[in-house]
């Protein structure tokens, strides 16, 4: 508002000074007022031109008195100033001049300020269409992606299928969560333990992010819906901001064993196609759990007796298939050997078992007294802190 007022101010001085200039250079007032077309009124016409109606009748009236200033100082007095016509007729066409172009100005600015305020709303609307036309784009490669690539394709939906083929359930939970990461390309899967108490204790996950390792859901709410419905859910069927991308419970003979978190996913996959694949991936979970119910396999011929140490060439074997899923799945993992001279195998079961997950294996390699451990869907980052860890329990 100052700045268009200064500017007001410079436009009337300029226009005085110009017209002050045609005054005193023409040879009398006379000579001046029958200038055609005369500068009072192209002056102030122009000044309208630029500030609108009400600043040009007040230029105008500003230009009327310095003209008759002019005749003032030229006569010595104003009797007879409106009886010449022409003074009359550039004092009126002044006012006449301001008023049209002021009013011009005036529409002019109208309609920019509405052509503006429908080019920023167009623009606004268009950056919104945009987004959305680009979330819609990139959902639709990644659904023509899903559909046609080796990843998701029918055969390699197949492929899922046949993976669950292990009769040992915590082998079984390490498949799942390589499968998971790799067919809904995430690094953020979980898996809880469920106990009776309501309770959920982690039992693995594959990546390196911050994670309730123990939740109480009897305080925590966010599984509510989840264990009452005991299906999966995704987060928009669940009001919780908390509650992971999606989840599935895993149910034997009627009861939640465990919960399975996808925590996070990339935008481009969490759509529904990847929740059905989700959904499809549990089910066949639950088909082979089922199997291994059916079947009882005996684990005795591959673990001591009485521990949960697995024996050395039950445990190379085993070894082997973790190396398979890495190249599969890229499911790290971390593989340690300890000299343990001096210690028995029930020693070694008694110490580590407050030190691993169920989900970890140990075995003794009983002729060169080695202990050997795996830990599936583990990142070699944390394999000096593990090993620390181990070390004190077996020094205890």
């Amino acid at each position: 508002m100052v700045n268009k007022d200064v500017t007001f101010i410079i436009d009337v001085l300029l226009a005085s000074i110009i017209l002050s200039l045609f005054y005193i250079f023409g040879s009398s007032f006379e000579t001046f007022s029958r200038m055609q077309p005369h500068p009072i009124y192209i002056l102030a016409s122009l000044i309208a031109m630029r500030n609108g109606n009400v600043m040009g009748v007040l230029i105008a009236l500003i230009m009327s008195v310095l003209y008759t200033i002019f005749y003032f100082v030229d006569q010595g007095s104003l009797i007879g100033f409106f009886a010449e016509y022409h003074n009359s007729m550039n004092i009126s066409i002044t006012f006449l001049a301001t008023t049209i172009f002021g009013i011009g100005f005036e529409k002019y600015r109208e309609s920019i300020e509405r052509r503006t305020e429908k080019i920023e709303d167009s623009s606004i609307r268009f950056n919104e269409l945009r987004d959305k036309y680009y979330r819609v784009n990139r959902l639709y490669h990644d659904l023509k992606i899903q559909v046609v690539n080796s990843d998701n394709s029918l055969l390699n939906l197949y492929e899922i299928s046949q993976k669950f083929n292990t009769f040992n359930e915590d082998e079984l939970f390490t498949e799942l969560v390589g499968i998971m990461s790799r067919f809904l390309k995430t690094d953020a899967v979980s898996i809880y333990n469920f106990t009776s108490n309501g309770f959920m204790r982690l039992k693995i996950k594959n990546g390196e992010y911050p994670i309730d390792y123990s939740i109480d859901t009897l305080e925590d709410k966010r599984f509510e819906l989840l264990i009452d419905s005991k299906k999966p859910l995704k987060k928009s069927d669940v009001e919780d901001p908390k509650f992971p991308v999606m989840a599935a419970p895993i149910i034997i003979d009627d009861l939640i064993e465990a919960v399975v978190c996808i925590d996070d996913i990339d935008f481009s996959v969490g759509n529904e196609y990847s929740f059905q694949i989700f959904k499809m991936i549990i089910d066949w979970f639950h088909d082979s759990l089922r199997k291994i119910d059916l079947v009882n396999p005996d684990d005795s011929i591959r673990y001591y007796d009485n521990t949960k140490i697995m024996k050395y060439k039950n445990f190379l074997e085993r070894l082997e298939t973790e190396k398979i899923r890495r190249e599969r799945y890229s499911l790290d993992y971390v593989y340690m050997i300890f000299n343990v001279n001096r210690m028995d195998i029930d020693g070694i079961n008694r110490r580590l078992q407050s030190a691993i997950r169920s989900v970890d294996v140990v075995s003794f390699d009983e002729e060169n007294s080695r202990l050997h451990i795996l830990l599936p869907a583990t990142s070699t980052k944390n394999e000096e802190s593990i090993r620390n860890k181990i070390l004190e329990r077996l020094r205890v």
